[in-house]
This record gives C-alpha cells, sequence and structure tokens, in this order.
C-alpha cells in the first residue's frame, strides 16, 4: 500500500511539479514563440532587403550598362561632330574657291567678249566677205601637211612671215618680193626637194621652195642706208622669225624704196652707181635700165597684206569665241 500511495503521491508531485513547470514554461513559451514570429519576420525582411539588394545590383549593372552604352554614343556623336566640322570647313573653303573660280571665270568672259567685239567691228570695218577659192584652200591645205610632216624645217610663205613696216610701203614691197612672196621658206634644199615630192604626189600645183641652206646670198651694201630720199627695202620689212633674213636677202637684195617716182629714178639711174630701186607706187627700176610700172593687178596682190591681217583677226575670233565656249556659264 505504501508503495501505491508514494507512487500517487508522487504522480501528484509530478502533476504539481508538471502545472508549476507549465506555469514556468509558458513565459517562456510566449517568449519563444515571439522570438520565433521575431526571426522569422526578422528573416523574412532579410530576404526582403536581400530581395531588394540583388533587385538594385541588377539595376545598377543594368545603368551601367546604359551609361558605357551612352558613353560610347556620345563618343560616336563628338566624332561626327568633329568630322562634321571639318567638312563644314572644308565645303566652306571650298565655297570660297569656287566664287573666286566664278568671279575670275566673269571677268575672263567679259574680257573675251571685249576682244571679241573689237574683233568684229574691225572685220566689218575691214567688209571682208571673201571666200577663199577652192585652189587656195587646197593650197593652204598642202602647207599645213608639209608643216605637220616636216616640224621645225618647214618654216611658211614667206608673205606669211614677214609684213611691211607701214602700210604705205605695201605696193613696193610687193614688187620688190614677185613671185618670191608664195615662196616657201624650208631649212634646207632637201627637206625642200621632200616637199616637192610630197606635193606631186598630192597633185598639188607647183611651189617655189627657198632653203636656207642653199641660197646664195650677197650681204647688205651699209652704204646704201646712208642715201637720202631712200631706204632699203629690207630695211621696210618686219620678218619673224630671225633666221629667215637670207631669204629676205635674197628676195630684196640691195633694192631701195623711195616716196615717189623721180626720186626713185634719180637714185637709180642719176649717180656713178646704178641701184634698183621701187617707188610707193611700185614703178621699179631695173640696174639694166629696165622700167616696169605699177600695174593694175599690183595693188590687188598688195591687199594680200591686209588680207592676212584679216586672217589673222579671223584666227583670234575663232579663238576667242571658242575660249568662250570653254567658259562655264557660272550662276551664282
Amino acid at each position: 500500500g505504501r508503495n501505491l500511495t508514494l507512487e500517487e503521491k508522487q504522480v501528484k508531485k509530478y502533476h504539481r511539479l508538471k502545472e508549476e513547470a507549465s506555469k514556468r514554461a509558458a513565459p517562456l513559451a510566449q517568449e519563444l514563440e515571439k522570438f520565433n514570429r521575431d526571426q522569422k519576420a526578422d528573416q523574412d525582411r532579410l530576404d526582403l532587403e536581400e530581395r531588394k539588394k540583388v533587385e538594385t545590383e541588377a539595376k545598377i549593372k543594368q545603368k551601367l550598362r546604359e551609361i558605357e552604352e551612352n558613353q560610347k554614343r556620345i563618343e560616336k556623336l563628338e566624332e561626327y561632330i568633329a568630322t562634321s566640322k571639318q567638312s563644314l570647313e572644308e565645303q566652306k573653303k571650298l565655297e570660297g574657291e569656287l566664287t573666286e573660280e566664278v568671279e575670275l571665270a566673269k571677268r575672263r568672259i567679259d574680257e573675251i567678249n571685249k576682244e571679241l567685239n573689237q574683233v568684229m567691228e574691225q572685220l566689218g570695218d575691214a567688209r571682208i566677205d571673201r571666200q577663199e577659192s577652192s585652189r587656195q584652200q587646197r593650197k593652204a591645205e598642202i602647207m599645213e601637211s608639209i608643216k605637220r610632216l616636216y616640224p621645225g624645217s618647214v618654216y611658211g610663205r614667206l608673205i606669211d612671215l614677214c609684213q611691211p613696216t607701214q602700210k604705205k610701203y605695201q605696193i613696193a614691197v610687193t614688187k620688190v618680193l614677185g613671185k618670191n612672196m608664195d615662196a616657201i621658206i624650208v631649212d634646207s634644199e632637201k627637206t625642200g626637194r621632200d616637199c616637192i615630192q610630197y606635193i606631186k604626189e598630192q597633185r598639188g600645183e607647183p611651189e617655189t621652195f627657198l632653203p636656207l641652206d642653199y641660197l646664195e646670198v650677197k650681204p647688205t651694201d651699209e652704204k646704201l642706208r646712208e642715201l637720202k630720199g631712200a631706204k632699203l627695202v629690207i630695211d621696210v620689212i618686219r620678218y619673224e622669225p630671225p633666221h629667215i633674213k637670207k631669204a629676205l636677202q635674197y628676195a630684196c637684195g640691195n633694192a631701195l624704196v623711195c616716196d615717189n617716182v623721180e626720186d626713185a629714178r634719180r637714185i637709180a639711174f642719176g649717180g656713178h652707181q646704178r641701184h634698183k630701186t621701187v617707188a610707193l607706187d611700185g614703178t621699179l627700176f631695173q640696174k639694166s635700165g629696165v622700167i616696169s610700172g605699177g600695174a593694175s593687178d599690183l595693188k590687188a596682190k598688195a591687199r594680200r597684206w591686209d588680207e592676212k591681217a584679216v586672217d589673222k583677226l579671223k584666227e583670234k575670233k575663232e579663238r576667242l569665241t571658242e575660249e568662250l565656249k570653254v567658259e562655264p556659264a557660272f550662276e551664282l
């Protein structure tokens, strides 16, 4: 019975102790529960903060990428701006150069038009409406051909290489030069023979050639330059190039030109020595005593000196017209 009693006592004690323990544990359990709740809340907050941190880091990375991309765009824009500035400066420079070029071209066009008008007036004054005959054209074509075939060796016709210094000497010079006026000046006999052969092959008209290495020329008599009332015919002729002088000496000799027939006759036959003289009207006095007057066709032949000037005017007109075509018509 004792053991049972003890057990009951023990049980009672157990229950009492248990109750007491429960009473004591209740606050602790509550505290533990509160702690657990707080811990869970803290953990939830921590998790939330962790998620925020991850999200923030992701956003930061995104922003950094955007910053990097924007920086690259800025660099490209800066490069584009720099290139554009340089291009703009180049365009401005080019515009300035073009403007200057345009102004120069306009001035040149004005000059050409002015020259062209002067040439047209001169041609009009000369009343040149003449048409070159097919014969003259043919001779001119052959002349150009042999010049191309023998460059530097064929100089041209004597009439094209010289010119009387004054218009008043034209008839007299024409008379003295005679058929040599149309003679072709070449550097050598060989060139002359080659040209003659070529002209034959082309069935051209016969031509007279004056080869500079073959002509026999007497030196100019310097004393004749001292005669009053007369001038050496060669002294009243301009010529170009200088080395064709020998051909002119051959054609003119020591012939003298005088203002009138009386002076020409007196100087030709009046002294102890005879001279070949010509008056301005074309009357020619030979040393032999032969006298030939200024035939009517002589004036027509002498007009060729004027026609030469007209030909040059025509060439100038054509050159200016071509230049005018080349000059662009600028508009600003």
